[in-house]
């Protein structure tokens, strides 16, 4: 079963929504959640109308119609997903008020009304389907819509859970689980080793979970039974059982699910035994014995786990060219591959593949089976090959799909075959393209290791600067957990911890000067260690050399780190000229800083932040104008901003930097 493209996009969309709270500091409560909450009750009315419209479309064969209302149906919850999520803010709305430490609820909230809309969409589809089925129902849609989507929700699910459930520990202070989050997050790479082995996992577990999930029970006894126990036989193909898979007749399919012999399952459907003859059933079930013994299950694995790989190098590469919508964009780069290039290319060879072995081994237990005269062929073909034609052109015209993007057109199958059977070129031909496909993916994955293997060397300095950087953060939240207790030695050792371990970070960048990434790493390890200076440490004057190396290395790196370290190591260079004995120095100093800082406080999603800081300074410089009714009001000002403290470590700063002027500067005698 193929997923549904739009739910794939809107997944992307919606992960990506997640940014930092900070980003939804200015959100509007009321109108995010008035406006979401009308966007997807009209996508659940829209996507009635359209089965509305498609049922009128059956009734009147107009077949235009119907395909019109089909699309609209899946395409209704994309836009309205959309909108919610660009127009009225919705993933930052709940990055800011649903805590990450909740576990899952934020992805929970986030996906609510996506999940409300994508529901009623499937609804309607099945509304649709209850002209041609009169059993259908409503709870049955959203079960085959999970089913069908089973193939991406699981594995996401699962990753997203194994994270969340990292970050919650670590935030709990569990040691090894904070170490080995602050290491994940060092070395990103890592996870591709959690991929290869959750799918190692899923893929030794699967057949157990799809027995279950299809209420699969035991092939009974009998010629059926024996027939394709003597076929699998013949085709090699170890099983541990036999199970039959009841549709009420609603579906022609068989698969053969498993990575070993000693946990594979053969699976028929009822209708598929109750229409098709005993030769065209062993035809299909010998298409899925092919996909075993071709091993295509597991060159999809090598090249879902390279595909990682690849788009990591491509990551680094051209992410510093592409900016900060490069994330977003190689994730639809890499959709498109998953779809359009494993989904489409690679799955509809590995189905003529397996087309071919079924056609080849279709007649098995006949080895002496005449020739057929088949329509789709001018001349007699094998048997084999009679009977898979026979099986696809079955399955066709009792109402099964004639075309699917895995699997391609039934009549350019079944033309296919006849092909095969009889014109030698093209099986040689078949041979060849079976062989490129091979050296194609094997090719692939030698680049995925080759270009992971380039930036190695890069990545490991990166991680361990990173790393060091997560140990920063950690003593300095634990610095200010202390000093709220009131431990000030505690404190005051957390802090010292914590700014060497930034500058321990920034250290690495000795031994790779030209990377970016580790340049930025550099740059906010070093404010953030001159920061502490300042706060913690030495005092405003002696973190003056950290604040302009900060500075002096922002430059040279990407823009949101260049805008957001270019705009607060000004504010406190601006604070240090202040301090400077000569005064009319310093105030020209300071004012050219302010003057440089002002066009970057509209960069980044800490805006409130960055114009309180602004108004902060403009008022720490007028405070010392002669002028006693400037300097008044500026003190003024500065005697409100003092008081913002508890809404925020970084407001909680500026309160302190507010009293700091004031007491700097004491108020003029009356």
């Amino acid at each position: 079963m193929v997923p549904d493209f739009t739910l794939l996009v809107a997944l992307i969309l919606g992960l990506f929504s997640l940014a930092d709270p900070a980003a939804g500091a200015s959100v509007d409560p009321v109108r995010t959640l008035a406006g979401t909450g009308a966007v997807t009750l009209v996508v659940v009315a829209l996507t009635r109308m359209a089965a509305d419209r498609a049922i009128r479309a059956v009734e009147e064969r107009d077949a235009e119609a119907l395909v019109r209302a089909g699309r609209g149906t899946s395409l209704w919850p994309l836009f309205g997903w959309v909108l919610a999520l660009s127009l009225f803010d919705w993933g930052a709305f709940v990055s800011l008020h649903v805590p990450r430490v909740w576990f899952l609820a934020p992805h929970v909230v986030l996906f609510l009304p996506l999940a409300i809309m994508v529901f009623s969409g499937w609804s309607a589809i099945r509304r649709v389907e209850t002209h041609f089925q009169p059993d259908a129902d409503a709870p049955g849609a959203i079960r085959r819509g999970l089913a069908r989507n089973a193939l991406v929700l699981v594995p996401l699910l699962v990753l997203t859970a194994l994270g969340e459930a990292f970050f919650v520990l670590a935030e709990l202070r569990v040691e090894p689980i904070r170490r080995a989050h602050l290491v994940h997050q060092a070395f990103p790479d890592v996870e591709v080793l959690v991929v290869f082995l959750l799918s190692a996992a899923i893929g030794y577990f699967a057949p157990a979970i799809m027995r279950r999930l299809l209420k699969t029970t035991p092939l009974p006894a009998g010629p059926v039974r024996a027939a394709i126990e003597q076929q699998m036989a013949a085709l090699s193909v170890r099983t541990k059982d036999l199970l039959l898979w009841e549709t009420r007749g609603r579906v022609l399919n068989a698969m053969v699910v498993g990575l070993t012999g000693g946990s594979r399952y053969v699976i028929v459907s009822d209708a598929l035994l109750a229409r098709l003859p005993l030769d065209e059933m062993l035809a299909v079930v010998s298409h899925e014995a092919g996909h075993a013994r071709l091993r295509h299950l597991q060159w999809f694995l090598l090249v879902g786990l390279s595909s990682i790989l690849f788009f990591r190098s491509a990551e680094e590469l051209l992410g510093p060219a592409l900016g900060p919508a490069g994330g977003l964009f190689l994730s639809f780069l890499s959709l498109a591959f998953f779809w359009f290039g494993m989904l489409g290319w690679l799955s509809r060879r590995f189905e003529r593949q397996a087309d071919v072995f079924g056609a080849l081994h279709g007649a098995a237990l006949l080895p002496d089976a005449p020739d057929v005269t088949v329509p789709a062929a001018p001349a007699p073909v094998p048997a084999g090959t009679a009977a898979m034609i026979g099986a696809l052109d079955r399955v066709a015209g009792e109402g099964g799909a004639k075309y699917s993007h895995r699997h391609g057109s039934i009549a350019d199958r079944t033309a296919y075959l006849a092909k095969f059977a009889l014109d030698r070129p093209t099986r040689e031909a078949f041979a060849t393209d079976t062989r490129r496909v091979k050296w194609l993916l094997v090719g692939f994955a030698v680049l995925a290791l080759a270009s992971t293997a380039a930036r190695a060397p890069g990545g490991l300095v990166r991680g361990q600067s990173a790393l060091a950087f997560g140990e920063g953060e950690t003593a300095a939240d634990d610095g200010s957990r202390l000093a709220k207790a009131g431990d000030a030695d505690g404190a005051r050792a957390a802090y010292a911890r914590s700014r060497d371990a930034f500058l321990a970070s920034a250290a690495h960048l000795a031994r790779r000067p030209d990377d970016l990434r580790l340049r930025a790493l550099a740059c906010l390890a070093r404010f953030n260690a001159a920061d502490l200076d300042a706060r913690h440490g030495a005092g405003l004057l002696a973190a003056k050399p950290g604040y302009e190396e900060a500075l002096a290395l922002s430059r040279g790196t990407f823009d949101g780190v260049r805008e957001l370290i270019g705009f607060h190591a000004r504010i406190d260079l601006a604070r240090v000229a202040l301090r400077d004995p000569d005064p009319v120095r310093g105030l020209a100093d300071a004012r050219r800083l302010r003057a440089e800082a002002e066009p970057l406080v509209d960069g980044g999603g800490d805006r409130a932040l960055r114009s309180a800081r602004l108004r902060f300074l403009t008022s720490a410089i007028r405070l010392r104008d002669p002028d006693p009714a400037i300097a008044a009001q500026a003190r003024r000002d500065l005697e409100l901003q003092a008081r913002v403290a508890g809404d925020g470590p970084n407001w909680d700063d500026l309160a302190a930097d507010a009293k700091a002027e004031l007491a700097a500067v004491p108020p003029a005698p009356r």
